[in-house]
């Protein structure tokens, strides 16, 4: 125990050291990243234990990772029965955190370790910034702002998604590929593919980057630089090629296999296509429709929750947003009105270009407008990230906080996941969706209404509002589950019921 205590002491003493060796403007941002990742963490615990989150969409990624740990790499289970996280989305980042899950073997971790990749994502913002600006002052406002950004703050809180984690990957990818580190870039990179399909074009565009550059500085090279320029040339055409072959590959051949047909977000852009192919064929064939689609009031409102906290700094730079063009695009043209709110995952692969953008944006107008000092644009910057986290954002003090975990936590949430560890692990479930993502380290689960045959546990929670198809069919099949002789009522806790299948009736099933 000494020897234990001696140790800490001398952890506590190295750490301590450390932080005095910063400079002022380190030990801030080190500050602002422990008040975030403390927060986000904790409102994401709450929002756990409260039964906040859903099977849609952290119980199917739990399931994922869960039975990857156990050797069955993304199998998951959805409407028809067990199937592959494939069918859905090529994240197959998931399967890389299995070893890990295996060590804190919870959803806690996964809410954990996206808060903790999120938060380092201003890290890279403020790297980045201080390359570029060559000012710490602007550069630790840009990093807070970016731990402000209502998008950031509202991805992180609405349960998991592997490509949130890309904001931060994307960030590194840029700033190891400006300083031609690419090896750091490639690592990277990688990563950011590894969370969804489409993150695989934004890599193409990144080698598009490195085959430019290269390709622009040989003009002017001395005749010792030719080599490695020659080098970097090859090394973005090659990138490009796979990473555009990657992208096809996922989303016309390996998602539709293992999903049985085209992949399932095709249904949002039926109005230009009936495949990935004819969509973007319908696209570029209609640019005054699509002009008419992205200039709607809806999608004119989703650019200004993008834009306004940071200061719409972007558009003066508009180079860096095409980087963003792919997911903006898919984004603004969708039918799925969900993917022009910035309160969930889609706009992950977006915001970290903004700031990309914002960066050089200021840099532009100090060299056409010097008079400007960067102490007036660090202030504004200031403003509008407060304004925007206030407009948008999910914090206490915002117009529209997020904070039912802490006013409104539920009270019996302990007895009822006491219920739920009592339940086999390879029992068939079928449960309301905020239920689900406490249920879902098992082969097998179903959201409610599906299942019910196949289940051997029916499980309501009364008031979850997210269930399908409403809470008030729920709330109705309960009702007539208590008078059903093939279920017995095994539990109930105030909004909670837990039936099981009659074992007559499911032997004679």
């Amino acid at each position: 125990m000494e020897r234990f205590i001696r140790s800490l002491k001398n952890d506590i003493r190295v750490v301590k050291n450390w932080f005095i060796r910063m400079d002022s403007h380190e030990r801030i941002l080190f500050l602002l990243l422990v008040c975030y990742i403390s927060y986000f963490t904790l409102a994401s615990f709450l929002r756990y234990d409260s039964f906040y989150t859903g099977r849609f969409d952290l119980g199917n990624m739990v399931q994922a990772i869960w039975n990857t740990s156990q050797g069955r790499i993304l199998a998951a289970s959805d409407d028809v029965g067990i199937t592959s996280r494939l069918a859905y989305h090529a994240d197959f980042f998931l399967a890389f955190l299995a070893p890990f899950y295996l060590l804190w073997p919870h959803p806690k971790f996964i809410l954990f370790f996206q808060t903790v990749i999120l938060a380092l994502g201003a890290v890279f913002v403020y790297k980045l910034s201080t390359h570029i600006l060559h000012r710490k002052t602007i550069s630790l406002v840009f990093a807070a702002s970016y731990l402000l950004n209502p998008s950031i703050q509202r991805s992180n809180l609405y349960d998991f998604h592997a490509v949130v984690l890309a904001t931060t990957f994307l960030l590194g990818a840029f700033y190891f590929m400006k300083l031609r580190r690419y090896r750091w870039f490639l690592l990277f990179a990688f990563l950011a593919g590894s969370t969804k399909e489409e993150v695989w074009a934004i890599v193409g565009l990144f080698g598009l980057f490195i085959f430019s550059r290269a390709f622009y500085s040989l003009r002017a090279a001395r005749k010792e630089f030719l080599p490695y320029l020659k080098k970097e040339l090859q090394f973005g055409i090659v990138v490009t090629i796979l990473s555009f072959a990657t992208f096809y590959l996922f989303l016309s051949v390996i998602i539709p296999s293992f999903h049985g047909k085209e992949h399932f977000a095709t249904a949002f852009f039926t109005d230009y296509g009936d495949n990935p192919s004819n969509i973007a064929t319908g696209i570029l064939s209609s640019p005054i429709k699509v002009f008419g689609v992205i200039t709607d009031e809806s999608r004119r409102t989703y650019l200004r929750q993008l834009l306004l906290p940071i200061g719409y700094l972007s558009v003066f730079s508009p180079l860096y947003l095409f980087f963003a063009l792919p997911d903006l695009l898919i984004n603004l043209l969708s039918k799925n009105a969900n993917f022009q709110q910035i309160y969930y995952q889609y706009t992950a692969t977006i915001t970290p270009f903004l700031y990309i953008a914002g960066i050089y944006g200021v840099r532009l107008i100090r060299y056409f407008s010097p008079k400007i000092s960067l102490t007036i644009l660090s202030l504004y910057l200031l403003v509008m990230a407060v304004y925007g986290a206030y407009l948008y954002g999910p914090l206490p003090f915002s117009k529209n906080p997020n904070l039912a975990m802490f006013i409104r936590p539920r009270p019996n949430s302990v007895t009822i996941e006491s219920f739920l560890q009592t339940i086999p692990q390879d029992a068939v479930i079928a449960a309301n969706n905020q239920l689900g993502s406490h249920l879902s380290e098992r082969r097998v689960i179903h959201t409610l209404p599906v299942g019910l045959d196949q289940s051997t546990y029916v499980l309501f929670l009364l008031s979850d509002s997210t269930a399908t198809p409403s809470m008030q069919a729920n709330r109705d099949m309960a009702d007539r589950m208590r008078n059903d002789p093939n279920y017995i009522l095994l539990f109930e806790d105030g909004d909670f019921l837990a039936f099981k299948k009659n074992r007559l009736s499911y032997l004679l099933y």
